[in-house]
């Protein structure tokens, strides 16, 4: 399963590509369990390697759709064992800041 922290038409969107559930978590509660931080505006306006993460993203044809909830969510990736105890974290730093995918394959 998944939980993002996307819009009620994003969540759509993403479910339609994905072979498992996807939850929502609109209020973002997830964030503060994960400690997740959120960057300032000024750190987010002068991110180089975000805005780069970002450009790359729409040349491929990967669009954002509507910003939810701030304009500085940043992402992370979890694996949580059978047991509640989280056995991956990926905490990101800036926009598009992801894992590689082996890497959480790898870990699964």
């Amino acid at each position: 399963m998944a939980v993002a922290p996307a819009a009620h038409g994003q969540a759509v969107s993403l479910q339609q590509r994905l072979p498992y559930p996807l939850f929502l978590d609109e209020q973002q509660k997830l964030r503060d369990f994960f400690e997740l931080r959120r960057p300032g505006l000024f750190e987010w306006i002068t991110d180089s390697r975000a805005w780069w993460r970002y450009l790359r993203a729409l040349l491929r044809n990967r669009r954002q759709y509507r910003i939810t909830g701030h304009f500085s969510n940043v992402p992370a990736v979890a694996i949580v064992d059978r047991d509640g105890s989280i056995a991956y974290l990926h905490r990101g730093t800036g926009i598009g800041d992801y894992p590689p995918v082996a890497d959480i394959v790898g870990r699964l």
